[in-house]
């Protein structure tokens, strides 16, 4: 759970394995009176966990690493309600 600044509070999950080494990384959004606002999920290497979170400028940017040194930058906008993610 994160707070981001005064839009509300994100809730990210990982989903159990699925099918292909693949997982979902799911964003919920709520007001901040606790009302779900927003879902969103994308689907990720099921080897990837989470390293850490910021936010900046209104936007959560999250990052999800591999063993390997391998990383996912996935980026919450509270205005769009939408996850954007570059991997690299």
């Amino acid at each position: 759970m994160l707070p981001v600044d005064d839009k509300g509070l994100v809730i990210q999950s990982f989903a159990k394995d699925s099918k292909e080494g693949k997982r979902y990384f799911k964003t919920e959004f709520y007001s901040t009176a606790m009302k779900l606002i927003s879902t969103d999920s994308i689907l990720i290497d099921k080897g990837m966990y989470f390293y850490s979170d910021v936010v900046e400028s209104g936007v959560l940017y999250t990052v999800l690493r591999q063993k390997d040194g391998s990383f996912m930058i996935v980026a919450f906008n509270p205005v769009t309600h939408k996850n954007n993610h570059n991997g690299w």
